[in-house]
């Protein structure tokens, strides 16, 4: 009892003490703790002194040590906050020099790497304590590492090392090692190594510099130095052991020694046998560098040996991955989908990774429902793993092929909402691009790649893509254009990608045919290789071959819109002999039937034509070509075949679009068969059958035309009169007027064809056949004498056709009517025309006119009597041109003699018909006459001396002319 009141006193005793400690007494307690590594005790004794003594001097230095304190705790982000308190507020403390380098090493803790090293500069700068510039230097070299900077890294352990020998930092020198080896420098690592005074045996730090420095080695190529260290650590730590046997399996698998790998797997299995935890890993390890060295079945061994383990201890998520890659690789999908089926009931290890690689497999194997469903728990529940994003495009892509395109977009629009497309955005641009294209929605697919291209330019797939939906959305220009502009940026396109060389250019040709660029069409598919094992050649996987048949048509169809039908023929014959089964092959024999009737190559017409039938495929082509066939008999006068064509196609195809046509075909050949009557009744029934059609006017038309031809005009006449009666509105009633006045005119019925042709001039100022029928109605009006109306016709065509009145001379005919209005003549009507034309007697032409006049008028008496005074005038104007046309002065003299005699006036007569040889004595017949005739009116005159004379002359200078011996006739003498 006794000893309990004692024992009372005593603490009662030194808890009275203790309440009385001054602030020195708490602080020097703290510190003791902090010292002696007990941080939760020397936290309380400092939170005491700075609750009891708010004011100590000893406060800030005791804020410091529990900033401090709290970061031994692993308290950083406390710490963190505290030493900032202290830098401002606790600046008198004796540590204030420190608070930059615990900053540093609180922001480093804190994963704050690029202030830590900040901070830790700042304290490099200014502190000179060896032991903590090492430790700042260290820490300063671990934020590098973390930030990426590798050299600065380096230059911060090289500082680091020259204060301090790196044999006493194996962590330290840990670390630089393996910067080397990531920078590239392995022989800088081997020399820094072998400068190490490393102990003989030592801990894990000592051997993970071992097991750096062997990895130096063995880059370096002193693999036996490498080995040797490696072996040293057979017996380390399991974990540092492991690692050493790992890198002797790797390197007997370089050497390719097998005796190697057994013997270092034997020795791993055997020193690692108590601890599986290791073991596995150690397996793990070569499992996958077996597995990424491609030794598939190695590397199954040895992962399967982990994968075992699984019901004992946890096994990594890598296993089943690696595994399931391996079995699906050796066509085992549903062993592959067991083992991660089995990983997901036991663990959650990578299960995003797993999830996306089942999700994978179900794929491959086209159950595209499971897919989507494991796919789906990936999208919602792991949006934060590496996966997410493939994971979503696969996702997406099941989702399309279950046909759920909305879904499918929806997806693809969450992922670029949530800016989590990352690397894969192109990915999830074609996918939604090639969605909207199955959709038929080519505008948004071609907006879709065009975002995609914006991010890729230089993909030529995708640029071949945009070319494709451009052409699909017919904007055939932009195909072109983008084919410049790919050749351009691509010259070695043909030689880099021929695949898609052959893609664009087709595509270009088609897209050159839409717009009717025939030549360029066929310039741009002749650069296709020329067989389909070249096209398949080119892309084995993409059935390139397919669009060689394709090719040949449309390279068939250019040529044969550009009427070059030898080459069409070509192109299309063989097509034929690739394949007569082919979707165009039907189109081709029929182009190619064309193409040889136009060549006039009938009988190959035939042959084409023929196999076509022979194809069956019935429809609007076989009656097209049975209609060409038709036309080939008939240009090959095998009329009864013709028929037969022709009229299998009316009677057997009466709706098709070439009813009408064969048969008016078919009245064609019967008329030239000699069968008049009847074509000329089928040409009826063209009217009658297919009243609307456009060749029932024609055909109506085409009957008058045919009985015109063969002379019957008054039954032409009348199918002329029935073709205007049912298409007064027609195309050929121009025509029909025309012809129908013709045969009018050739029945004699020359007011009807006025009536015919004065309708035609009326109402069809466009017609070609205007101008004739014009010019037949002046002549039938001026045979009628009825010259005023042929008057306003020849002025009316004057005006409407000069070009042709010129030609024609037509305003000569209307000056010819106004004389002939005027009461002249016809043919002084034509002369006076030519008299003015020629410019009267400036032209030998004028002068010519004049005389003829002048003959008509005064030796024929035939002129008008109103008129013969101007003829005398203009005589005697030429009489006067002696000099410059003696021949037609001296003959207008003469008809000057004669009016002379006419009007009773024989001197003056005489007088001129004696100066006309003087004129022109070259005319010896006109001479001899003039004599006479100047004989003649001497002897009118009563003047027989001066006659006598006359004929003496005549007797001496025209001794044998016929005028000399009728002038002696006026002697009474004989001849």
């Amino acid at each position: 009892m006794k000893r309990l009141l004692l024992l009372t006193v005593v603490l009662l005793c030194a808890g009275s003490l203790f309440a009385q400690s001054s602030d020195r007494d708490l602080f020097l307690q703290a510190e003791a703790r902090f010292r002696a590594g007990e941080f939760e005790v020397a936290l309380e004794r400092y939170d005491a002194l700075i609750r009891q003594f708010p004011v100590s001097q000893f406060v800030p230095d005791a804020q410091f040590r529990r900033a401090v304190t709290l970061h031994r705790l692993g308290r950083h982000q406390e710490s963190l906050e505290l030493l900032q308190r202290v830098e401002t507020r606790f600046r008198s403390t004796r540590f204030l020099q420190q608070v930059p380098f615990w900053k540093g090493v609180a922001h480093y803790r804190l994963r704050n790497y690029t202030t830590a090293a900040a901070d830790l500069r700042l304290f490099l700068s200014a502190s000179a304590d060896a032991g903590q510039r090492v430790q700042a230097l260290l820490y300063l070299a671990l934020s590098e590492v973390e930030l990426g900077s590798r050299p600065a890294a380096l230059a911060a352990l090289e500082q680091m090392f020259e204060i301090t020998n790196p044999s006493s930092e194996l962590f330290a020198a840990s670390v630089y090692l393996a910067l080397l080896l990531q920078e590239g420098r392995p022989q800088d690592g081997v020399e820094f190594f072998e400068q190490l005074n490393l102990p003989a045996v030592g801990g894990t730090r000592r051997d993970t510099v071992v097991l750096y420095a062997a990895e130096a080695y063995r880059r370096s190529g002193a693999v036996s130095e490498a080995q040797t260290l490696l072996r040293g650590l057979r017996g380390a730590d399991a974990s540092v052991a492991a690692v050493a046997f790992q890198q002797l399996f790797q390197i007997a698998q370089e050497s390719g020694d097998e005796t190697a790998l057994l013997t270092v797997t034997s020795e791993a299995e055997q020193a690692l046998a108590g601890r599986t935890d290791v073991l596995a890993q150690f397996w793990l390890q070569v499992g996958i560098e077996t597995f990424h060295q491609g030794r598939f079945d190695l590397s199954e061994l040895y992962l399967q040996r982990v994968w075992d383990l699984r019901r004992s201890q946890p096994v990594s998520g890598t296993v089943p991955l690696h595994l399931a890659e391996i079995l699906a690789a050796r066509g085992e999908r549903t062993r592959a989908v067991a083992v991660l089926n089995d990983h997901l009931e036991r663990s959650r290890d990578q299960i995003a990774a797993v999830l996306f690689r089942l999700g994978r497999l179900h794929a491959a194997g086209g159950d595209w429902r499971r897919a989507a469903e494991v796919l789906t728990v990936v999208f919602t529940e792991h949006r934060d793993t590496d996966v997410f994003a493939p994971a979503a495009y696969q996702l997406a892509f099941a989702r399309n092929r279950l046909q759920q395109t909305d879904d499918a977009l929806t997806v693809i629009d969450d992922v670029f909402s949530a800016g989590l497309a990352g690397q894969f955005a192109g990915d999830f641009l074609r996918l939604r691009a090639q969605i909207y294209r199955s959709r038929g929605a080519l505008e948004q697919a071609l907006q879709a790649l065009r975002e995609y291209l914006g991010r890729n330019p230089g993909d030529l797939d995708a640029l071949i893509e945009q070319a494709t939906l451009l052409f699909q959305l017919e904007r055939y220009g932009q195909v072109i254009s983008e084919h410049r502009d790919i050749s351009a940026a691509h010259p070695s396109l043909q030689s880099d990608r021929p695949d898609l060389s052959v893609q664009l250019d087709y595509l270009v040709g088609l897209a050159l045919i839409a717009g009717r660029d025939y030549r360029a069409a066929i310039a741009a598919l002749r650069r296709l290789p020329d067989d389909p094992e070249s096209l398949r050649a080119l892309a084995p996987e993409r059935d390139f071959e397919i669009i060689h048949p394709y090719a040949l048509y449309y390279l068939g169809w250019a040529y044969f819109r550009l009427s070059e039908y030898a080459s069409a023929i070509a192109s299309f014959d063989r097509l034929l002999r690739f394949d007569e089964r082919h979707r165009f092959a039907p189109q081709a024999a029929h182009l190619a039937g064309w193409s040889a009737y136009n060549l006039e190559r009938y009988d190959a017409a035939e042959g084409y034509l023929r196999r076509l039938r022979a194809m069956r495929v019935g429809g609007t082509i076989e009656t097209e070509a049975a209609f060409l066939l038709g036309q080939t008999f008939s240009a090959r006068n095998r009329y009864e075949e013709a028929l037969v064509e022709f009229r299998n196609v009316f009677l057997d195809s009466p709706n098709s679009p070439l009813a009408d046509d064969a048969l008016f075909e078919y009245a064609g050949v019967l008329v030239r068969m000699g069968r008049v009557d009847d074509g000329v009744q089928q040409y009826r029934n063209v009217f009658s059958r297919f009243p609307t059609g456009e060749l029932a006017e024609e055909a109506l038309f085409r009957r008058g035309e045919i009985l015109f031809e063969r002379g019957r005009y008054d039954d032409a006449r009348s199918a002329f009169f029935e073709h205007r009666s049912n298409f007064a509105q027609g195309e050929l009633v121009h025509a029909s007027l025309y012809w129908a006045g013709i045969a009018s005119e050739r029945l004699g019925e020359r007011a009807g064809a006025l009536l015919l042709w004065e309708q035609l001039i009326r109402d069809h100022r466009g017609s070609p056949f205007r101008p004739d029928a014009m010019l037949r109605s002046v002549t039938l009006y001026e045979d009628l004498g009825q010259y005023r109306n042929a008057l306003n016709i020849v002025t009316e065509f004057i005006a409407a056709y000069p070009a042709q009145a010129e030609a024609l001379q037509t305003r000569r005919k209307a000056d010819e009517l106004i004389l002939l209005i005027g009461g002249l003549s016809e043919q002084e009507a034509r002369l006076w025309v030519r008299i003015d034309e020629n410019r009267r007697t400036q032209t030998s032409a004028g002068r010519a006119a004049i005389l003829e006049l002048g003959r008509l008028a005064i030796m024929e008496g035939a002129g008008s009597p109103a008129n013969e005074n101007l003829v005398v005038q203009l005589l005697d104007d030429t009489a006067r041109l002696r000099s410059e046309d003696p021949a037609a002065a001296a003959e207008a003299t003469f008809l000057l003699a004669e009016y002379q005699m006419r009007s009773s006036n024989p001197a003056p007569a005489a007088q001129l018909f004696l100066s006309v040889p003087e004129i022109n004595p070259e005319n010896r017949d006109l001479a001899a006459r003039s004599l006479f005739r100047a004989a003649e009116a001497l002897q009118f005159a009563g003047r027989d001396a001066d006659m006598r004379e006359i004929i003496r002359r005549l007797e001496q200078t025209f001794p044998a002319s016929e005028w000399t011996t009728r002038a002696r006739r006026l002697l009474g003498g004989t001849p």
